[in-house]
């Protein structure tokens, strides 16, 4: 007889709440500033009202519950997404707009806000042509090491599809859209992530409704027929990728809401069957009465197995284990506000904002045209270098999947690629809350909580204490520090 022993690793009520007043939506999780710390920035509005995005700054605790900072732009935000447009080695912003019942569901516009060091622009550095918009998606579709971005647009409310659409970086600002879909749908999100391992990224879109689709990358650019479709159709609205069985593909998973059809909501897992998607799902969930709307995907007790959370429209946040290659079907941890009404959890993020943080360096082979690998460790909280062959050269870089994009015509035959980076060993969870009158909200992994270390300072220490920027720093300063000892980092503390 086989025994599961369930074990929750998340603190439960959230650690953090913000303040009540806005219809969150999209979400985002990095080191924006380079202070050391997570910064969270979050797209507000949806379908309700005109409101600004926000950022919580990072601090050496947990951020304040009063935004750091509201942008200039009010408009019905959708989702966001990140990425380094420019080559300078800082994370950019771009927001998907969608549209507004009160404002006659009129189009909206798609913005991007440049990184300047220290903070976003307050008002967008470029602006796209108006639509109905509500996600968006971080790639490198032609392989320049730049950030292109994919908006899933069309208004299932108001009766107005629209094709997805493509703008990708000049190395200035977004330019498009140079490609769209050939017929206009409803879609509400999509990922971009290597399906095959060619070394290049593929786009998978989900419709709403409609059948899923993906179309693959030849040659820095997307087909126009899409090479796979689901076999049934859904109601997709956030997406999910990871290497859920460890072959070394990654998979999908699907939130599909259907919220206007008969069919119950389900979660559905494609597994990649070595190089392309199953059409009918191997694994899902369906749960009538119930809007399952969001999905995060990471290895939340370092077992080395991808955990499954899920978020719902009224309904828990909710925590799947991974049994050798597949998610249980119940819950191990469930969480939802005493008034169930309080709870539209609209994203998931997973990143670090308790204490534990982990240094890692991997180093990758790679040939020309090949110019995508996927770091070995996730959720991604800032890149420190990369270098390719020695030099320094532009990426960008997705936080969830791990995905991380070099210039194609930078790489050689053997080329050597080193990236060092953060990322969360116990990560926690971030929820966005369309629900007014509540904030949104942090549960701290309580496995990350537990091994953080206070570093103590002794007179006759041996070791060397560095920041994020590699400046010499006193061993009680605040912030992540790297202790270096005969060379090499021995540890990473955060506090």
């Amino acid at each position: 007889m086989l025994f599961l022993l369930y074990y929750s690793p998340f603190l439960t009520p959230p650690t953090w709440e913000s303040e009540a007043g806005f219809y969150s939506t999209g979400l985002g999780a990095w080191d924006f500033n380079g202070d050391g710390y997570v910064d969270l920035v979050v797209s507000n509005g949806n379908d309700m009202a005109r409101q600004p995005l926000a950022v919580y700054n990072g601090t050496y605790s947990l951020p304040s519950p009063i935004p750091s900072r509201t942008f200039g732009l009010s408009q019905y935000h959708g989702h966001l997404a990140l990425g380094d447009v420019n080559g300078d080695g800082l994370m950019d912003l771009v927001v998907a707009g969608f549209s507004g019942y009160m404002d006659g569901w009129n189009r909206q516009v798609n913005t991007l806000y440049l990184n300047r060091g220290d903070s976003f622009s307050l008002y967008p550095d470029w602006v796209s042509d108006s639509g109905r918009c509500f996600g968006v998606a971080s790639g490198d579709v032609n392989g320049d090491g730049l950030a292109d971005f994919l908006f899933s647009c069309g208004n299932d409310y108001s009766s107005d599809p629209e094709p997805a659409r493509l703008y990708v970086s000049d190395g200035i600002t977004l330019v498009g859209p140079v490609w769209q879909t050939r017929d206009s749908i409803y879609s509400l999100g999509a990922k971009f992530f290597d399906v095959d391992n060619d070394g290049d990224l593929d786009l998978f879109l989900g419709l709403s409704p409609g059948r899923h689709r993906l179309y693959l990358n030849h040659d820095g650019v997307l087909d126009t027929i899409p090479a796979w479709e689901s076999d049934r159709e859904g109601f997709a609205n956030q997406i999910g990728v990871a290497d859920v069985d460890n072959d070394g593909f990654l998979d999908v998973v699907v939130a599909n809401t259907f919220q206007f059809s008969p069919d119950s909501s389900r979660v559905e897992l494609y597994k990649n069957l070595g190089g392309t998607l199953e059409t009918m799902p191997s694994w899902e969930i369906r749960e009538p009465g119930q809007y399952f709307s969001c999905v995060a995907l990471g290895d939340i007790n370092a077992d080395g197995w991808i955990e499954l959370i899920v978020g719902g429209w009224w309904d828990p946040v909710s925590l799947f284990d991974n049994f050798y290659g597949s998610f249980t079907t119940t819950p191990s941890w469930t969480w939802q506000p005493p008034s169930p009404m309080d709870l539209v959890a609209e994203n998931l993020v997973l990143t670090t904002v308790n204490p534990y943080v982990v240094y890692r360096v991997d180093t990758f082979i790679i040939s020309h045209p090949a110019h995508v690998v996927r770091l070995r460790s996730t959720p991604v909280i800032s890149v420190l270098s990369v270098s390719l062959d020695d030099r320094p050269v532009p990426f960008t870089v997705s936080p969830d999947v791990g995905w991380l994009s070099v210039p194609s015509d930078s790489v050689l035959s053997s080329s050597r690629l080193v990236v060092s980076y953060l990322m969360g060993g116990y990560p926690d969870l971030v929820v966005s809350n369309w629900e007014d009158s509540r904030g949104n909200f942090i549960f701290l992994n309580r496995l990350g909580v537990e091994v953080y270390e206070r570093a103590t300072f002794t007179k006759n220490s041996s070791a060397a204490y560095y920041d994020v920027a590699g400046r010499r720093v006193s061993p009680l300063r605040k912030g992540i520090i790297f202790i270096v000892k005969e060379g090499k980092v021995r540890k990473v503390l955060k506090r």
